[in-house]
């Protein structure tokens, strides 16, 4: 998931004018939980302090003080995250001090594997670079804590994120749960199951020019209409580089797609699992890119185009006319750099829209719906983990996902006369974010949900919506779950000797035949996909 701080804009929070506030709540918590929450009152020194909870003299679960270190998303050294509204708002509802450490991007996943080799975790740590393999092997040598056995039924929207996320069961190791993931999508949007969000965005001004009115009115567009669009703009020498912008990897994508070929090396295939060179479309999509590629309708670098921003620099400043991207709710969004977009105009005259075959068929893969995962030194403190699941159970909620994302109301923000929301600070993301945003479900909940998005933004999240039902009314191949949590050395010999990806690039721009190039490839590898291939029917197969 890219640049999830990016999707954090402040914006129309007319629906969020529920919010109780950080601090004392109701003793539903204010999310119909049934939770409790600390009352705050001030000391003689000025702080908050608890009461005591509503009832006969029951004591305030929260009366005793719980310290603890962890670990945000991309924080950084020498930063006091704990003394925004923020973090203030989180000590005073739950009793707690905290230290927040580094976790740069830099060198990340290298780091956190030397702390946890080490045993030098955080007592909470967001684990930026989760991977299957290393999880399991982690869980195996005893370097993270199991969560209490009776976790699910105890922090019940916590439970909700992780069952959302696909892959609750997966965490399972002998009947304990060693870390949870944090999902995309499931408290505020309604969306069954998460497709692989990368759509076409398109200049429908330059479809009006060369005589193709009306194309993607629908929202789709067959790939021999593209290919004839892309054709007519650069025969009229409209813009500087008629091509099919985006990265080599996603444009590769959206052929597999088109050609009904599964996004993964291994795919389901009915009750058993196949490798993907040997799907009968995949020659045909390899000998499709190959053709655009030599007519001039791919870059002429496009072995070497592997980045988004380039990409999206050219589509924005009208170099080329389309591109295939990211287009999930706070990239779709971004639509407004384009040169020449007028603010109020929705998407104007670009249009996203998803690319089908020529019988109109869609293809779509269903995608984990996840983006990190958390997990527990195992010298952390039962008290302290107790207290930090309270805490992240909060923030799975509307109130606490809105606090931890976009601040306090009053700190932070205030809501203008007619709804909207102005920051403070008159910056875009509070002060001491990176430790927080991430607490509980990933940000694209709430931007998709139009609680953070401008109004004159609001066309775009609904048209991104529409396009999550329409991929999910084709035909959507199964996620590879099996595979995708398979850990062995079988899997690690694989992907230090396979990369398909750069099989394709090097047919199609080198010019090779493409029948012969992959019955070559497939032999030449056979000791490495095939026994693979066979371990994971044997171990995952349906």
């Amino acid at each position: 998931m890219r640049k999830k701080l990016v999707a954090l804009f402040l914006g129309s929070m007319m629906a969020v004018s529920l919010l109780a506030g950080c601090g004392g709540t109701a003793s539903d918590g204010g999310d119909g939980t049934g939770s409790t929450s600390p009352i705050q009152t001030e000391g003689d020194n000025g702080e908050a302090v608890p009461e005591e909870a509503d009832g006969a003299g029951e004591t305030d679960r929260y009366a005793e003080t719980v310290s603890f270190t962890m670990t945000g998303v991309n924080t950084e050294a020498g930063v006091d995250y704990g003394s925004s509204a923020v973090g203030q708002c989180i000590r005073n509802k739950f009793n707690v001090e905290f230290e927040v450490l580094p976790n740069g991007v830099d060198g990340a996943k290298e780091r956190f594997a030397i702390e946890a080799t080490s045993g030098e975790l955080a007592d909470m740590n967001m684990w930026l670079n989760f991977d299957w393999s290393t999880y399991y092997e982690y869980v195996d040598q005893g370097l993270f804590a199991p969560l209490p056995e009776d976790w699910k039924e105890r922090w019940p929207n916590l439970g909700n994120m992780v069952e959302k996320s696909g892959y609750l069961e997966s965490l399972e190791v002998d009947g304990r749960t060693y870390g949870f993931l944090h999902s995309v999508y499931g408290m505020l949007t309604d969306v069954g199951v998460a497709t692989a969000h990368t759509s076409l965005y398109m200049r429908t001004d330059l479809a009006d020019q060369v005589g193709m009115e009306g194309l993607c009115e629908d929202g789709t567009i067959t790939i021999s209409e593209l290919k004839e669009y892309l054709q007519k703009v650069k025969a009229a020498g409209l813009v500087e580089t008629p091509v099919l912008g985006g990265p080599n990897n996603e444009i590769l994508l959206m052929f597999r797609r088109v050609f009904g070929v599964p996004d993964d090396d291994f795919y389901l295939d009915g009750d058993s699992y196949g490798w993907l060179p040997n799907h009968e479309n995949y020659p045909a999509m390899v000998s499709e890119v190959q053709k655009w590629y030599q007519e001039g309708l791919l870059d002429t670098d496009f072995y070497n185009d592997t980045t988004n921003e380039y990409q999206e620099e050219l589509f924005f400043s009208g170099q080329v006319p389309c591109m295939y991207n990211a287009a999930d709710p706070g990239n779709i969004q971004d639509v407004t750099k384009m040169e020449g977009y007028e603010e109020g105009s929705g998407f104007g005259k670009v249009a996203v829209v998803c690319v089908t075959d020529d019988n109109g068929n869609i293809f779509a893969n269903e995608v984990g719906n996840y983006w990190l995962c958390t997990v527990f030194s195992p010298s952390t403190d039962e008290a302290a983990m107790e207290r930090i699941l309270d805490i992240v159970d909060w923030a799975c909620t509307e109130e606490g996902s809105v606090i931890t994302h976009i601040g306090v109301e009053g700190s932070d923000w205030n809501y203008n006369d007619d709804g909207t929301v102005e920051t403070i600070t008159g910056e875009q993301f509070y002060s001491g974010g990176l430790a927080y945003f991430m607490l509980g479900w990933c940000a694209d909940d709430l931007v998709a949900s139009g609680r953070m998005t401008p109004p004159e933004n609001m066309p775009m999240i609904e048209r991104c919506k529409e396009l999550y039902r329409l991929r999910a009314s084709g035909t959507v191949f199964p996620l590879p779950q099996g595979y995708m949590t398979y850990s062995g050395e079988l899997k690690t010999a694989y992907y230090g000797a396979i990369n398909l990806k750069n099989l394709v690039l090097q047919i199609v721009c080198n010019g090779e035949d493409v029948e012969s190039a992959i019955a070559n490839y497939r032999e030449e590898n056979r000791g490495i996909w095939e026994p693979f291939l066979d371990d994971l029917n044997a171990q995952a197969g349906r």
